[in-house]
């Protein structure tokens, strides 16, 4: 049995007591900086010092590990530009189209043009106006003619191809870093814009370790003659699109256009832009379909790799063009074989009308959310000079080649002035073999937000990570002296009966 002194010492112990003194005795003993000495400080004022201190440092920390997880939770990104070396590059894909998209000397294709246009009651004589100048009246038959050629171009099985220029009719020389080439290096395809297109390298077999003219694409391009080949247009020369070979290009959105009468080379810099994927941004990280994808993202990837601008042309297309109109806009790829081309005068006015309503509101909000931005992207910038093409000394000698003599024969004798009208060189090289990369990374990482943190609580308070042990002992040691606590009242208690 215990003595009377024991039973008095137990019960003189209650258990806030026992609380206080753990607390006490952890404060004392910690590695924190100023808590120990606000208890074991025997002055009052030094106490309250101390304890002033110690709560501003407290509320310093708040602030900084808010401020750390604020922060973190920003989503920012860091971005990283890098030039990197490559001895051996792939040749980009290279596509032209003539501005011209139609060959109005061959007498069945103007024949078409002039039904398409009288159909659709505008005049094969274009009459110019201060209301309805040239440009606008020119314009405005092309619009048509192209719609028409389109459609025909999409129920025709050969397509309609015939209405342009065959590669074999533009093309006077084409060299690759100095080894001929020919048409079979091409692939053709067609657009609304330019009719008939075709793409050197889009299999991107042609490799190149050199930079410079030399080393690159040269042609020389024939346009069509003036005054028989030029129906329906304000300039001559071509469209020309450097792009990614497993891509087509845009001609809404990418490209440059050249003039004939000029040799322009075309120096080309590639750039591989990375960005961070969700939560960062919106971006899609794959190209392939995914669960989380709009209907106009499937529709997309389904007819190349995926590129928000047009994915955003597919949006509109759907949501305000075709439910507007009853028909698409030419302008826009067709993603449903059951989709009408707006192929008439006043749906083409339809259409424009449409997309001005884009210039003055937000209707183009839905679609940005449906679209979001690519976060692989290969960008191809060119950088373009020309100089007068050609020579006196060079005509006299082209002008006597065989392929020449017979693109001009049936019109006319070739004259310098005829050819300089009619003919432009372009030569698209690599500027440098190299490339550069900006590659977006997370500016706060989960490692750097605890060493920060970490950091902050040990400059201010001298807390490390034994500090946070310190704790969980704390509680350790509270909950045993509660439990002996109640084991010492419960025997205390049995005892007492005895």
């Amino acid at each position: 049995m215990k003595s009377e002194n024991e039973k008095s010492k137990l019960k003189s112990k209650p258990i806030l007591l026992i609380l206080k003194e753990t607390f006490v005795d952890f404060c004392s003993n910690s590695t924190a900086h100023a808590l120990p000495s606000v208890f074991r400080s025997e002055n009052v004022i030094v106490k309250i010092i101390w304890m002033i201190l110690f709560f501003v440092g407290v509320g310093g920390c708040i602030y900084y590990v808010y401020d750390s997880l604020h922060k973190f939770f920003q989503y920012e990104v860091a971005v990283d530009v890098k030039w990197n070396e490559m001895a051996l590059q792939t040749f980009p894909a290279v596509t032209f189209c003539n501005i011209n998209p139609f060959d109005s000397s061959n007498l069945g294709v103007k024949a078409y043009l002039e039904l398409m246009l009288t159909s659709n009651g505008l005049s094969t004589n274009l009459t110019a106006s201060e209301d309805e100048p040239a440009i606008f009246q020119v314009n405005q038959a092309l619009k048509v003619l192209k719609a028409s050629a389109l459609t025909e171009h999409n129920t025709k099985s050969d397509g309609a191809f015939y209405l342009g220029f065959y590669l074999d009719s533009m093309l006077i020389s084409c060299f690759y870093g100095g080894v001929k080439c020919s048409s079979s290096d091409f692939k053709r395809s067609y657009s609304f814009e330019y009719g008939s297109c075709y793409t050197f390298n889009s299999k991107g077999d042609k490799k190149t370790s050199k930079t410079g003219i030399s080393n690159g694409l040269t042609m020389e391009i024939f346009t069509g003659f003036p005054s028989r080949q030029d129906y329906f247009i304000e300039n001559q020369g071509i469209y020309l699109a450097v792009h990614n070979n497993s891509q087509n290009p845009i001609p809404k959105y990418e490209g440059i256009r050249l003039p004939v009468g000029f040799s322009s080379n075309v120096a080309v810099k590639r750039t591989f832009n990375y960005r961070k994927e969700a939560p960062y941004s919106n971006c899609r990280i794959s190209s392939a379909g995914l669960a989380t994808d709009s209907d106009y993202v499937n529709k997309t990837i389904k007819l190349t790799q995926y590129s928000r601008k047009l994915c955003f042309e597919i949006c509109i297309q759907n949501l305000h063009i075709i439910p507007g109109c009853g028909c698409s806009d030419p302008s826009v790829p067709i993603t449903d074989k059951s989709q009408t081309i707006c192929s008439t005068l006043d749906k083409l006015k339809c259409v424009d009308s449409i997309r001005a309503k884009f210039d003055s509101s937000d209707l183009s909000l839905n679609c940005s959310q449906l679209c979001p931005n690519e976060c692989d992207r290969i960008i191809y910038e060119t950088s373009v000079s020309s100089s007068n093409y050609p020579t006196y000394y060079y005509y006299n000698i082209v002008s006597k080649q065989s392929n020449v003599e017979n693109k001009f024969n049936s019109f006319s004798n070739v004259t310098y002035n005829l050819f300089k009208e009619s003919v432009l060189m372009v030569n698209v090289f690599y500027d440098e073999l190299g490339y550069t990369t900006i590659i977006e990374s997370s500016l706060y990482t989960s490692e750097g937000i605890f060493a920060t943190i970490g950091g902050q609580l040990g400059f201010i308070l001298g807390i490390s990570l034994l500090s946070v042990c310190e704790i969980i002992m704390f509680f350790i040691d509270l909950l045993i002296r509660i439990i002996e606590y109640f084991i010492k009242r419960k025997k205390n208690g049995i005892e007492s009966f005895k």
